[in-house]
């Protein structure tokens, strides 16, 4: 239903309006509203000063736009909504589903453990922001994970020229796009286009090693948006993601839990990037952690 939800509010936005179809709850709306609210009411008030997302959206809202209009409270509970949102939840679905990977495919599990044991052996288990980006094999799993399972399936932007896309099928009449059309990119299907990405439901991390100019570099390879409005917080997720998998990788073999779904198989009840039944797997403690015993946890 909340995949049904979120379709329908994306194509129609309009007319969800007006049937009153939502996709966030009433409440949380306004958990949102009244905290960005009281925010700026004690800012003003006391003339409080922090360096954060809200005082720059309050900054903005002093200034008026090029259409004459001004950042309302409404648009700012927007924004501070999609910031919690894509700087929490998608962030712990890459966490998430990069080790439910590792533990379906133990042979990239493996690979990964060769490098991560190299690396912590190197700088003593103390590891640098310079050290963890240069893991090679480490940053093409995560970009593999975000190949196969895009944290966002579909992404939507909005036209700012005119544009003439040719015939879909032969016959067919050509599509014009104007201005404040809104576009919808597939970015699971793109993905998955054998056209773009040889074998493209294989887990196969070490494309973006041989061919990084046909993945990583592609403009087809989408998992964070293109273009000006790409996420500003690409970097610092796969950098969090990064740390979490190293330790655990360094001290936990990745196993698939009793409950876990294989093969992979997306749920079809919200419309998210997860398995379904939710995420389940094993966790084996290694020999070099000092100890030996298995702990089941459900993510």
């Amino acid at each position: 239903l909340m995949g049904f939800k979120l379709l329908l509010t994306m194509q129609f936005p309009k007319l969800c309006k007006l049937l009153g179809i939502r996709v966030v709850e009433r409440k949380v709306e306004m958990f949102f509203k009244n905290l960005v609210t009281s925010t700026v009411e004690i800012r003003e008030r006391e003339g409080l000063t922090r360096p954060d997302m809200i005082q720059l959206m309050m900054e903005s809202r002093k200034k008026e736009m090029n259409d004459g209009t001004t950042f309302s409270l409404e648009e700012m509970t927007a924004q501070a909504f999609g910031f919690f949102f894509g700087g929490f939840d998608t962030t712990s679905s890459l966490m998430c589903l990069v080790l439910h990977l590792l533990a379906e495919y133990p042979e990239v599990g493996d690979k990964l453990r060769e490098e991560v044991d190299r690396i912590y052996d190197e700088c003593g288990g103390a590891i640098s922001y310079e050290t963890i980006n240069r893991m090679e094999y480490l940053d093409a799993v995560l970009n593999e994970t975000l190949r196969l399972y895009p944290i966002v399936a579909v992404l939507d932007r909005v036209c700012t020229q005119n544009f003439e896309l040719p015939p879909a099928l032969p016959g067919k009449d050509k599509v014009t796009l104007k201005p404040g059309d809104i576009v919808n990119l597939p970015a699971y299907a793109i993905h998955r286009d054998p056209n773009y990405f040889p074998k493209p439901d294989d887990f196969y991390p070490e494309r973006f090693i041989e061919d990084p100019k046909g993945t990583l570099h592609s403009p087809l390879y989408m998992p964070f948006g293109i273009g000006p409005r790409m996420c500003i917080g690409n970097r610092f997720a796969l950098l969090e993601t990064k740390v979490l998998v190293f330790h655990l990788v360094a001290k936990f073999f990745m196993k698939p839990g009793e409950k876990m779904t294989l093969p992979f198989q997306l749920t079809k009840s919200n419309g998210l990037m997860e398995p379904e039944g939710g995420f389940w797997l094993s966790l084996e403690l290694r020999h070099r952690a000092g100890a030996e015993s298995m702990s089941n946890l459900s993510i």
